[in-house]
């Protein structure tokens, strides 16, 4: 198979050879995708974790097709009025807690995150503060691909060609991976050990020069959930040593931890929110983020210079009010909550003896299996594309990255979907295991 078209984390060979590769999907409806092959699949994995209501929502299409008819464009830039843009953002301000005053609309979770870092640097030269540039994000976390947001998420071969290589601004401290605990410690133990060490890293940096510090709840790569021991010392630092708090709710946000926004979970209140992915249901290019008072007090009068063309796209916010509205009318978050904790109890009761399973966590409906070709070693399995053609052949699209196998699936899925995919994720395995010997 030729393609002309660059696909983004793949290279073009990988995808030509089949490698990882999914069937090409001709029509979606609610939790399944329909090929061109003529089989029907289960979206496990809400494609890129993004379309959280499932597929095929008449509201969200009306809404789109009302605005289009209407306007379908005005910027959000140089003056413009957008009556679209100023909605959404007051329906999205009336779901949060707290202070929260003002939404700066953009396009992807990337540039979400960019927007935060940037108005935290202004915030702080407007503050009489410029050398307050760095910015501290934990090790293993994920908040974007430009340049910038390269240098704040994990280290890695993927990114190393992108980043600013600036180790004085982009700082990282311990990330608090229980089940491979950097502390050698155990599970039960991990949370207090990280936070002290996280303690000693902050307090021994220059922090009069940090202005941030960015964080997931829940990290997306390896649905890492950081203990509430860390999570609040990671607070009370940032308010001892005036540093603002970024929670990047990028993947968390609307319900998918089992809580409307995952740093709820905890007894924090962040200063800036980003927001993407379930905010559009996957429909539109549409990110968010929103400021407390102190931040959007400050910016008042100062002119700030982000953003780009398409930020706050009529249609787009549009479709994103609609997304609030769907979201406000039911109790999304509890049902997902219920459905995690359902997902999760049955996996360990199916999973947890097979000699391939090193470690089954989740929180909500973000769910990993981390998949070891020793348990004792916890050598992670390197070759995982047998899996993903598992997957494949019976009827599931499921996320894979690494040796990491993640269950993101739309919100709509019962208590019997879930028990059909741990029905065909054991057949997954055991051929796996049955090929291996």
């Amino acid at each position: 198979m030729n393609t002309s078209l660059l696909r983004g984390w793949t290279s073009t060979s990988a995808y030509e050879e089949g490698c990882l590769r999914f069937p090409s999907v001709k029509e979606a409806k609610g939790i399944y995708l329909y090929g061109y092959d003529g089989k029907r699949y289960i979206d496990t994995k809400s494609q890129m974790m993004n379309v959280s209501f499932g597929h095929g929502i008449q509201a969200f299409r009306d809404a789109v097709l009302k605005q289009w008819d209407q306007v379908a464009y005005i910027p959000t830039m140089d003056g413009h009025g957008n009556k679209a843009a100023e909605a959404f953002a007051d329906k999205l301000l009336g779901l949060l807690p707290g202070d929260f005053k003002s939404v700066y609309c953009s396009g992807s979770g990337t540039s979400c995150c960019e927007v935060a870092v940037q108005v935290a640097r202004d915030y702080w030269l407007g503050r009489g503060r410029e050398e307050k540039k760095g910015i501290i994000s934990i090790t293993g976390g994920y908040h974007g691909n430009s340049a910038m947001m390269s240098e704040i998420s994990e280290y890695s071969e993927h990114n190393r060609a992108y980043r600013l290589n600036n180790r004085e601004e982009y700082l990282k401290v311990l990330q608090p991976y229980c089940y491979r605990c950097p502390l050698d410690l155990s599970s039960h133990e991990c949370g207090e050990g990280c936070a002290a060490l996280l303690t000693k890293q902050v307090q021994e940096l220059d922090t009069d020069k940090i202005g941030a510090i960015i964080f997931e709840a829940v990290q997306g790569n390896g649905m890492i959930a950081l203990p509430r021991t860390y999570m609040e010392t990671l607070s009370q630092l940032a308010k001892e040593h005036d540093m603002l708090l970024i929670a990047d709710e990028v993947l968390t946000g609307f319900g998918r931890t089992g809580y409307d926004f995952a740093f709820q979970k905890y007894n924090i209140l962040p200063d800036i929110i980003c927001l993407s992915k379930t905010i559009s249901n996957g429909l539109l290019p549409l990110g968010a983020t929103v400021f407390n008072r102190k931040i959007t007090d400050m910016l008042r009068d100062k002119e700030i210079h982000i953003g780009s063309t398409q930020d706050g796209n009529p249609v787009c916010t549009s479709l994103g009010a609609a997304i609030i509205d769907y979201f406000a009318g039911f109790e999304w978050s509890l049902r997902v909550r219920e459905l995690g904790e359902y997902f999760l109890k049955a996996l360990k009761n199916n999973l947890s003896e097979y000699p391939i399973v090193g470690d089954i966590r989740g929180t909500g409906l973000l769910i990993c299996i981390e998949l070891v070709s020793d348990k004792n070693e916890k050598k992670p399995v390197e070759d995982m594309g047998p899996v993903h053609d598992g997957f494949i052949e019976n009827g599931l699209f499921v996320f894979i990255e690494a040796n990491y196998v993640y269950f993101v699936p739309p919100y709509t899925i019962d208590e019997s979907v879930i028990d059909y995919i741990i029905s065909k994720l054991k057949l997954v395995l055991e051929e796996y295991l049955y090929r291996m010997k």
